[in-house]
């Protein structure tokens, strides 16, 4: 497809986007709630809790959680008991949100289960819909399509900058979902590391927000002859003992290329509060009973990276990932890292990051690919195309 049609696409998305039917779809997922006997919410975890909250806000109250979880069923979680999901056979005129937004499962397949049992329900999206009064609330990437209307312009800008015809492709679908709710016409997830040809050379890869190595340990089996040195930085304890024992699994010499650090990433070295235990979801917070070191991308390649090495930097990390940029400013501007960057912790992020990195230095470039489920682990490739090999052909 030539580039202006897909402009003309995009275009069209926000031309035929009307508030009143938007409106109209949240007053009804409203209504539904309210006509319903008994509300039951689909998962016990942290957004199965944050939607029982919501729903008292909003004058509403859940009877009880439904998991899949053996270890939850027939527990009290916040004073609701937790059911197997046969609870809800032959219940009459309930409904169940669901809660779950994984970069492994998603609502499609959730929902056609559900279908199967004839029980309604409602996404997790479509409920923050009714329960968050305006667009200044959000929950990751996802508030009211309000937000991503007024931003046309930025997501515009983001489009000229896009390489190739899959992230052309990629981005009106995003778009699109955002401003519908419509799961539809969500692209197909690939996990990848790098869309394309890893750039040759010897290769310094940092991975901020390493978790438990899950993206270390494949990159460094698929790549790991042309690695000189992995970093891969973590603050979690929980997590970090993960990754290291996850570590051991690699050859001894892959093994020794890897140097853990325990530590955030951020905007400057210091130390800062964390909140502990969430898994993939743990990050600083001011309310953390945590404190961790916080190191900067521009100490990290100054200390551990070598003139001639190609710098790979991965940065996902729950919501701190433009501070872990601003703290790379020498990195991008004088070495040209190649960032792979998660776009999907806050609304803005989609367009904002990219932004930041084209501030700092305008010959970078940008790819987008879907790495999960639902919108979750959307990543933004930054890369400077004199300095990197082409991510993709295009065929502009």
């Amino acid at each position: 497809m030539k580039h202006s049609d897909f402009r003309n696409r995009l275009l069209s998305l926000f031309q035929t986007y009307d508030e009143t039917a938007f409106r109209l779809r949240r007053t009804a997922i409203a209504e539904r709630l309210q006509s319903a006997a008994e509300i039951y919410i689909f998962g016990a975890g942290q957004n199965g809790q944050r939607i029982a909250v919501l729903l008292s806000q909003i004058n509403l109250k859940a009877v009880a959680y439904i998991d899949d979880t053996p270890e939850k069923q027939n527990t009290i979680v916040n004073g609701l008991p937790v059911h197997p999901l046969d609870f809800l056979a032959g219940r009459r005129n309930v409904i169940l949100i669901t809660s779950i937004f994984s970069p492994h499962v998603g609502f499609s397949e959730i929902s056609a289960r559900l279908k199967t049992r004839a029980v309604e329900h409602i996404s997790l999206f479509e409920f923050l819909w009714v329960a968050n009064e305006d667009d200044s609330s959000y929950f990751y990437f996802l508030n009211h399509p309000t937000f991503l209307h007024r931003h046309a312009g930025d997501i515009l800008w983001l489009f000229d900058r896009l390489v190739d015809d899959d992230s052309l492709a990629q981005l009106l679908k995003h778009v699109h979902f955002r401003l519908n709710l419509d799961y539809s016409v969500l692209p197909t997830v690939q996990r990848v590391f790098w869309p394309g040809t890893i750039p040759s050379g010897r290769i310094a890869y940092v991975d901020c927000g390493a978790y438990d190595g899950d993206t270390l340990i494949p990159f460094m089996r698929e790549h790991g002859d042309r690695v000189r040195l992995a970093l891969p930085i973590e603050p979690d304890p929980q997590n970090f003992i993960r990754m290291t024992n996850n570590i051991a699994s690699l050859s001894e010499g892959d093994r020794r290329k890897v140097i853990p650090i325990a530590a955030a990433s951020g905007e400057t070295s210091g130390k800062l509060r964390f909140d502990l235990g969430k898994n993939q979801a743990s990050s600083l917070s001011e309310s953390g009973s945590f404190e961790v070191n916080v190191v900067t991308l521009d100490d990290i390649v100054d200390e551990y990276c070598e003139a001639d090495d190609h710098i790979l930097v991965k940065i996902d990390v729950e919501g701190a990932d433009l501070a872990t940029l601003k703290g790379a400013k020498r990195a991008i501007i004088e070495r040209k890292v190649s960032l792979a960057i998660s776009v999907y912790h806050a609304p803005s992020d989609l367009w904002a990051l990219p932004q930041y990195v084209s501030q700092l230095n305008q010959d970078y470039r940008f790819a987008l690919r879907s790495n999960g489920c639902d919108g979750a682990d959307l990543m933004i490739y930054a890369f400077v195309p004199d300095v990197t090999e082409s991510v993709t052909k295009s065929n502009r």
